[in-house]
């Protein structure tokens, strides 16, 4: 005798109650939320105390130095290193998410597309870090190896948020916007408060072309994450997309701009800013 499923609810009294089974795209949107979630939990928890928009950071005041380029101080940035495991695992569970919504596309609905969004972007979360990771060179020797390391790291992690903004699912695109911003900024702060090495520290001739060669090279980058967090701040505007990603960019685009010697702004860019 086969023993249906009909069955089984007739037994329960339940046979006027339609059966409704999930279907294929269903499902798999269903393990695209849940790779994302699982994703998402194992990567907070790699980082014992991550900073206030979670990147995995200390950020402590700088040391005051006369022998240093331009004024005032830069915030000392200080990566901290996630549990290793638990980070393996959330890319595993991110890169599954992704792999599931590439084989399903376009036939998912708005929330498994949002969640791979979110994997998207925290999958690039690792590359943000490295970018934060690499430390300005202690003398000019080392300043061409330092600049062609930054650059690399700002390129691979801003691909990374790039395919993110272009799935155009808030808050993601917003938060990959700021992402490229705050990359960009890290750069041009960097470049801007170098320490002067020791050698020029008291030739003031000297010490000034090289602090002037530093801010020719930051100025370019600095107009980057500008273009970043206007198009954050449009972007959010423009998709619901309303929050801490936007309001951090609305405080990082205003320091920015006060530190331009009174640079006009240009009009938003259509995207992210691509270039080197």
């Amino acid at each position: 005798m086969v023993f249906s499923i009909r069955m089984a609810l007739g037994i329960l009294g339940l046979t006027s109650v339609p059966v409704r089974f999930a279907s294929a795209t269903e499902d798999v949107e269903r393990q695209i939320q849940e790779q994302f979630r699982l994703g998402e939990t194992e990567w907070k928890r790699s980082c014992a105390k991550p900073s206030e928009d979670g990147a995995c950071v200390r950020v402590s005041p700088g040391a005051a130095s006369k022998a240093r380029c331009g004024s005032g101080t830069s915030p000392e940035v200080t990566v901290i290193d996630r549990d290793k495991k638990r980070a393996a695992a959330a890319k595993q569970r991110f890169e599954s998410a992704l792999k599931l919504s590439r084989d399903a596309q376009p036939n998912y609905g708005p929330a498994a597309a949002t969640a791979a969004a979110g994997a998207g972007f925290y999958r690039t979360e690792a590359l943000y870090e490295n970018v934060l990771r690499t430390p300005a060179p202690a003398d000019l020797g080392g300043l061409s190896a330092y600049l062609e390391e930054k650059t690399k790291a700002i390129s691979s992690a801003r691909d990374g948020y790039l395919e993110v903004f272009k799935m155009r699912r808030a808050p993601w695109n917003v938060a990959a916007a700021a992402r490229i911003g705050q990359g960009y900024e890290d750069f041009a702060q960097q470049l801007r408060t170098m320490a002067v090495p020791k050698d020029l520290a008291s030739k003031a001739d000297a010490r000034k072309v090289y602090c002037t060669t530093l801010e020719e090279k930051a100025e370019p980058i600095a107009a980057k994450a500008i273009e970043a967090f206007e198009m954050c701040i449009k972007t959010a505007n423009e998709n619901d997309g309303k929050g801490s990603w936007s309001e951090l960019c609305e405080r990082e685009l205003g320091r920015l701009k006060s530190a331009r010697s009174g640079a006009a702004a240009g009009p938003p860019p259509a995207a992210p800013p691509a270039g080197k």
